[in-house]
């Protein structure tokens, strides 16, 4: 799969994500149509899961950079839950997921990962964890387009009238997006905003403005991925190789 074409895959998933249940709808959609493509089932499932890992650990790193001056805005109970939860996402990353994939995963009898689909996607996440210099770029991707994301976030709060300069704003916009992720609604519609007016609160901001705030991401990231996503699918190598595939 070229570059191109992954672009085009992930266009897909976010068009999903904006329409339809978010993260598990983006997911499923991912899974399906890299194996429609010609990906080996588990290894498609592994890498979307690794993607989502990676936005999710980007996050928790955002989360505990602001934790110490967030402390001062909220009270102690909430404070609490939100370290516990960045604090287990980063050991699960970190720790965990790198022990399993380089020291007990190919430890695995062969007899329990005997089918070649769960043998590729089993030797493909040994030798992501084991390629830190990958895993270093990764990561680093993850952590600026999630910057980039905050910063347009940032933009369009300003426009609307909150006072707050980014690096205030940074101490709740990457829980709200964690929160915004649960898949608990229609393309995130309604658990955003609700995310934004409780989040934004801490920081004195009225619930008007934080619902408008909410209101305009949505709608930015849905004529983003139409602009971006519809014209590249049309025209792409996309459904030429798919129509090649189910001919």
């Amino acid at each position: 799969m070229n570059y191109p074409l992954s672009v085009q895959v992930t266009l897909v998933s976010n068009i999903a994500n904006l329409l339809l249940i978010p993260t598990i709808a983006g997911m499923a959609v991912r899974i399906a149509v890299a194996v429609q493509l010609g990906a080996a089932l588990f290894k498609a499932i592994f890498a979307t899961f690794l993607d989502r890992i990676l936005t999710l650990t980007a996050l928790s790193i955002f989360c505990a950079i602001f934790l110490p001056s967030f402390a001062h805005f909220t009270d102690a109970q909430y404070y609490r839950e939100v370290a516990i939860f960045v604090g287990l996402s980063l050991l699960v990353v970190f720790v965990i997921l790198p022990v399993f994939s380089i020291s007990i995963l190919p430890r695995i009898p062969k007899k329990f990962i005997s089918k070649s689909n769960v043998r590729s996607g089993a030797r493909y996440l040994t030798l992501l964890f084991n390629n830190n210099v990958v895993m270093i770029k990764l990561l680093a991707i993850s952590l600026m387009a999630q910057l980039c994301f905050f910063y347009a976030v940032y933009i369009i709060a300003t426009a609307t009238g909150i006072e707050l300069s980014f690096l205030q704003i940074m101490l709740v916009l990457p829980i709200t997006s964690i929160v915004s992720s649960i898949p608990l609604s229609f393309g995130g519609w309604g658990v955003r905003e609700s995310a934004f007016i409780y989040a934004f609160g801490f920081l004195g901001i009225s619930a008007e403005a934080a619902f408008s705030t909410s209101v305009q991401v949505g709608i930015l990231g849905l004529v983003a991925v139409i602009i971006a996503g519809i014209p590249a699918l049309i025209s792409g190598e996309f459904l030429k190789k798919l129509e090649r595939k189910n001919a």
